[in-house]
């Protein structure tokens, strides 16, 4: 028996976009992304917001209107993005909580999650990021190194760890159109009887490196070519997570035949191949591939 997330309209892809550091570059990025239908999850260091906009952070006042008027996401990237991992557990606790609270405060919402800056994290600061109420946080597989000598491997999985949630690649790599071409073409092969796991594309990055690279063309191109697509749910890093926690919470009998759905929203999924959606306290019986049902 094999079962598998669908997200939502029982699409097996997602396409999400993490960009940090709340700089005015995000406003033609957000442009881009807007044109295409993308959307994004914005990682802000609360403290290092500017007057106006003429430098390199956004003022409080355009980050506001900028992340919520457009279906992206504020996330936290601590106060003062800092090493965190090389702090005293009560200040990275403090850069943590204080960071939450005032992009809380600011955006009158629930904050569920970031990125660590610079993807500078170890176990003492993932238990620190639960303990505030974060949910997801987007890592890396070392410190971040900006000549990306080591890329992070180029992957679609979903996360294993959502509080050490590795990207699939920067938008700088190299492979980014192969991956996205590669992507786009992916379909569920109905003849496999073990099913198809869902594939997530995480691409991440500062808004700013396309000026200093003057290659803005680079997310151009790719977002017109992987937008726009059926078969692909666009959606910011805080939605995937939280779909994937409802997904998880599905309850089902011994012999996987019947499922109930105990959360507040719909919920799609594939059991041996076979698709359904589960509204929100729904309870439904599924069809079994009789090659796995035991006696």
């Amino acid at each position: 028996m094999s079962i598998f997330l669908r997200f939502p309209g029982g699409k097996f892809k997602a396409l999400t976009l993490s960009y940090d550091d709340a700089v005015t570059a995000d406003i033609k990025l957000i442009e881009i992304l807007n044109k295409y239908g993308i959307k994004a999850t914005f990682n802000i260091s609360s403290c290092f917001f500017a007057k106006d906009d003429n430098g390199h952070y956004l003022s409080r006042e355009t980050a506001l209107k900028l992340y919520s008027l457009y279906g992206h996401e504020p996330a936290i990237h601590t106060a003062t993005h800092r090493f965190i991992t090389e702090l005293p557990t009560a200040v990275a606790m403090d850069e943590v909580v204080n960071d939450k609270k005032a992009l809380e405060k600011m955006f009158g919402k629930i904050i569920t999650g970031g990125a660590y800056p610079f993807g500078d994290n170890d176990n003492k600061i993932e238990e620190i990021m639960r303990y505030a109420g974060l949910k997801y946080c987007r890592a890396l597989q070392r410190r971040y190194c900006h000549n990306l000598e080591k890329p992070i491997p180029h992957r679609f999985d979903m996360p294993v760890n959502w509080l050490r949630w590795l990207p699939s690649c920067h938008h700088n790599d190299p492979l980014l159109m192969e991956m996205a071409r590669q992507f786009v073409d992916m379909k569920i092969d109905k003849s496999f009887k073990w099913g198809t796991k869902p594939k997530l594309f995480a691409l991440w990055g500062h808004s700013y490196e396309f000026n200093d690279d003057n290659n803005w063309e680079v997310i151009e191109k790719f977002a017109e070519f992987i937008g726009g697509k059926d078969d692909i749910w666009y959606a910011t890093n805080g939605e995937i997570c939280e779909y994937d926690e409802c997904f998880k919470r599905l309850e089902f009998s011994t012999d996987g035949s019947i499922v109930k759905n105990p959360t507040y929203r719909t919920v799609w999924v594939a059991v041996d191949n076979n698709e359904y959606k589960i509204e929100a306290g729904e309870i439904i019986r599924v069809e079994r591939d009789e090659e796995f049902i035991g006696g």
